[in-house]
């Protein structure tokens, strides 16, 4: 049993390795984004009122309402992302698919619900 505990351990090591190889820190004192330039979707005209329905939809845990949600974001969207023209079906529901991703990453971290800047770091990643 013990020898095959330490040749997964050795397998996993071996495999691991070239994982971390790849993705070594940055060197010098510059920190670099891997996420690149944050762009029009992180300011803050368009992530507030994003935020302010997630908030809303977040404060009413189990029953919230996630039609009512779904519609006040649809009704911000062409204003929000395409000035104000109606956008894509791919748009919106990419839009939708990030609200609820965010609502589900709210359940088991309520913290970046706490203020915009505690949602924005958790969204946007280290900056």
């Amino acid at each position: 049993m013990n020898r095959i505990l330490i040749t997964l351990a050795a397998a996993a090591a071996a495999l691991a390795t070239p994982a971390f190889a790849q993705h070594a820190p940055p060197s010098g004192d510059k920190a670099v984004s891997l996420q690149g330039p944050q762009g029009a979707f992180a300011a803050e005209q368009v992530m507030k009122p994003f935020y302010e329905i997630l908030l809303e939809a977040h404060k009413q845990g189990d029953k919230a309402d996630l039609t009512a949600m779904e519609a006040k974001i649809k009704a911000m969207i062409p204003a929000a992302f395409n000035g104000g023209k109606p956008v894509s079906k791919a748009m919106e529901d990419h839009v939708l698919g990030v609200a609820h991703q965010a609502l589900a990453m709210g359940v088991s971290n309520p913290k970046m619900f706490e203020s915009y800047k505690a949602f924005m770091a958790t969204m946007l990643g280290p900056q």
